[in-house]
């Protein structure tokens, strides 16, 4: 009998780190999938023939026969001093401002040219704890301004959720696995505001202090709601998502068209938001160091060069070489993105040694990457340690 017990919760625990192995394969990751300053995001538009979405496990989504069309968006990601943590994201004709809380990216602010809302209550993006089946809800609130001339309060619902996994094969035929798949809807409501003017909107806004209730509450009436879903397929090792789809109808699953991540000539300042694609174009560019070896341990950007000639345990250690006093960002970088070091110096003329200290040692590859004079240049580090 206690064998008989013995060998149960033996195949009980294996089950549970087994179940827990295949969660961890399903979740999206802060550190992967959050956008990152230096970013330019390209993505093409395509039309498609009554694309039904799956939901569940291992599940079929074929995009191999989508029409190109002549839409392209292009979202260039930077760094913003009105939010700390926050980015700000610029397309052709829109602005967006998002806030990072800890897993969960917020926007807080989004503008064209011939309207602009901000956020008392922040919109939710996304949730990057989340793993499938999983779902999040989260009330926005806000002032909306048409053309400065008509006020409103914005406010409503979005929920998330994490609704599929499975392969997903792109309009090229080249197929991306362990695909998850986020399902979006969102509830917004207007009601137009007696004030003028975007500071006297928001205070007025303010003093409404809408709580998560009231706005159900309004919501539930089913008076002036706008409805739209979307779809979005994350890779795991893909910071954007490699499409987005969008919804004919309410409730539905079929999808009038979509934005298709451009691989081909997406590009990244500091992170790789396409790992796989640019590790190979690494390699076939011949850029990746191993310290201590012949490959090449040297950038230069403008009137100055950096040359890293150790790294091991106990951090790395860097020679600048300037022709004249220049301003520059340096910083490490592991190969999802996660910054391990950064500053910005002011290197004085001639030969400058730094020794860079990571909170801890790094695992796998790292890049480093330097930046003065508006240009800016990275090189990968092998992950294996070589002291010279």
């Amino acid at each position: 009998m206690a064998q008989r017990i013995k060998i149960l919760s033996l195949m009980i625990f294996v089950a549970f780190i087994f179940s827990l192995d295949a969660y961890s394969q399903l979740s999206l990751s802060r550190w992967i999938h959050t956008p990152q300053a230096g970013d330019t995001l390209k993505q093409i538009k395509y039309g498609l023939p009554h694309l039904s979405v799956l939901t569940g496990d291992n599940k079929l989504w074929d995009f191999s026969n989508c029409k190109k069309l002549e839409t392209k968006r292009q979202t260039i990601f930077q760094s913003s001093r009105q939010l700390v943590d926050g980015i700000f994201a610029t397309e052709d004709k829109s602005n967006c401002l998002y806030g990072i809380d800890e897993n969960v990216l917020n926007l807080h602010m989004s503008e064209t040219n011939i309207c602009k809302s901000i956020y008392r209550l922040p919109e939710l993006m996304m949730d990057y704890s989340m793993i499938l089946g999983d779902s999040r809800t989260k009330v926005f609130d806000g002032c909306y301004n048409y053309c400065d001339m008509h006020y409103f309060h914005i406010f409503g619902s979005k929920t998330l959720s994490i609704e599929g996994r499975g392969t997903i094969v792109m309009p090229s035929g080249e197929s991306v696995h362990d695909v998850i798949l986020i399902h979006e809807i969102k509830e917004t409501s207007f009601e137009a505001i007696p004030v003028k003017g975007d500071s006297l909107a928001f205070s007025y806004i303010e003093k409404l202090s809408y709580t998560p209730d009231s706005i159900y509450n309004k919501l539930r009436s089913g008076n002036n709601i706008f409805h739209k879903e979307k779809y979005y397929w994350y890779s795991p090792n893909i910071r954007y998502p490699i499409a987005e789809g969008f919804t004919n109808g309410i409730d539905s699953k079929n999808l009038s068209d979509c934005y298709i991540l451009d691989d081909s000539i997406i590009s990244s300042t500091y992170s790789n938001p396409l790992k796989a694609k640019l590790m190979s174009k690494d390699r076939s560019n011949n850029w990746t160091s191993t310290i201590g070896h012949t490959a090449e341990s040297t950038i230069t950007v403008g009137n100055l060069s950096c040359n890293i000639i150790n790294y091991g345990t106990k951090g790395m250690t860097v020679e600048f070489n300037a022709e004249d006093d220049i301003s520059c960002i340096y910083g490490v970088y592991s190969i999802d993105g996660k910054c391990l070091f950064e500053d910005k110096e002011l290197i004085q003329k001639g030969t400058n040694m730094r020794i860079i200290k990571f909170p801890h040692i790094p695992q796998g590859n790292i890049v480093f990457s330097l930046s003065a004079d508006g240009e800016e240049a990275s090189i990968k580090i092998a992950s294996k340690l070589i002291k010279r």
